[in-house]
């Protein structure tokens, strides 16, 4: 049965692990949105500014959950660690 249940949190810690590679990738890549203003116009900062502001939230979204998820493939690669240890001895 420990077998199995060592299995399973395997499993789940790589899900997780390659979910939060997945987002922190999402992340890297995300670009702000094409502005609406031309350049050299007076607008362009303040578009500038708000397009920043939308990615950042965008990027954070991105972040929270990939970290979120590494912690948990985190915590069930130690309790196979954990099952693997006890059950060796």
């Amino acid at each position: 049965m420990w077998k199995f249940v060592e299995l399973a949190c395997n499993i789940i810690s790589v899900i997780f692990a390659f979910l939060a590679a997945y987002w922190w990738y999402l992340s890297a890549t995300d670009e702000p949105p094409p502005g609406h203003v031309e350049r050299g116009s007076p607008d362009m900062l303040i578009d500038m500014k708000v397009s920043l502001v939308g990615m950042m939230k965008l990027q954070s979204k991105w972040n929270k959950r990939a970290a979120g998820s590494a912690a948990i493939a985190a915590a069930f690669q130690g309790f196979a660690l954990l099952i693997q240890s006890a059950t060796s001895s």
